[in-house]
């Protein structure tokens, strides 16, 4: 987790809405022709961040996996110009992230590199390959704003009632003082 319900102020460029122009929620190298119509900004609110990071020097690994979330998944960062761009606002303050040139960012090409969502928008799925360089994309998540809950009637009946017992046992010791 890089940030926890952070308030975004102003509208924010990210690579991909879930589902917008993809009605699979599939995103590979084969749906590249639309990559560009997948981008859009992500409307002022409260949101989660969190960053996938994969890195090796020299031997090839691959990663699958898929992660759950409690609320809907609104967007993706996974271009290495919008990774850069939005590090210092939903990023932590203790990493250090790769810099222009890196060959940061998370790459569609090949059948092995992929990333989808599930209908509810509550699950990401992935598969990426890893070889002499850094694959990375951020996941943005709904936080809705949290909301005071009223107390339920019961809680001043019950209140109501405890004072009332407390007045009649000081009106029996009073009354029990006064009556010797």
């Amino acid at each position: 987790m890089e940030q926890y319900n952070l308030p975004l102020l102003e509208p924010l460029p990210i690579d991909v809405f879930p589902f917008q122009n993809n009605a699979t929620g599939l995103y590979t190298s084969s749906s590249g022709g639309t990559q560009s119509t997948w981008s859009g900004s992500l409307a002022p609110g409260n949101y989660d961040s969190l960053i996938l990071h994969a890195e090796t020097p020299s031997k090839k690994i691959e990663l699958s996996g898929s992660i759950t979330f409690d609320t809907d998944i609104v967007g993706i960062i996974f271009q290495e110009t919008t990774l850069g761009e939005t590090d210092l606002l939903l990023g932590t303050g203790t990493t250090v992230y790769a810099g222009a040139g890196e060959a940061r960012g998370y790459e569609l090409n090949g059948a092995k590199n992929w990333f989808s969502f599930s209908p509810d928008r509550h699950t990401f799925a992935f598969q990426t390959v890893a070889k002499n360089d850094i694959h990375e994309l951020r996941i943005l998540i709904d936080r809705p704003p949290l909301t005071a809950v009223p107390l339920p009637a019961s809680v001043w009946l019950l209140g109501s009632a405890l004072g009332l017992l407390v007045w009649i046992k000081r009106r029996e010791s009073t009354g029990n003082l006064a009556s010797h």
